[in-house]
């Protein structure tokens, strides 16, 4: 439950504070380590809009592991090839940006 509290204060805080600002602010309230890894996630799902859109902001990955993912135009090409009403497995090991897409074409 801290964890969702955390990142829910981190979005409250916004982007008007410097890193470490917002750093130091959660730091009174949550473990440091916990604190730097709601950071890095935040961190992550703001880049990840550009692949994701807005679904980036429920998602969990770090920073390599975006880099790596399918980005939204390439994994709905990828879901188009496959025919409609047939199962698919997406067995890559990434982050899902293929299986979100596969979702989206429907079944």
């Amino acid at each position: 439950m801290a964890g969702r509290q955390l990142l829910l204060r981190l979005e409250e805080l916004g982007s008007s504070l410097k890193p470490w600002q917002v750093l130091e602010r959660l730091r009174r309230d949550f473990p440091a380590d916990l604190c730097r890894a709601a950071v890095s996630l935040h961190e992550s799902r703001l880049a990840a809009r550009a692949k994701f859109g807005e679904q980036a902001a429920v998602m969990f990955f770090d920073s390599e592991a975006l880099q790596m993912a399918s980005g939204a135009p390439v994994a709905t090409h990828r879901a188009s090839r496959f025919v409609e009403g047939e199962p698919v497995a997406d067995v890559t090991c990434g982050i899902g940006g293929d299986c979100l897409a596969l979702a989206r074409r429907g079944p």
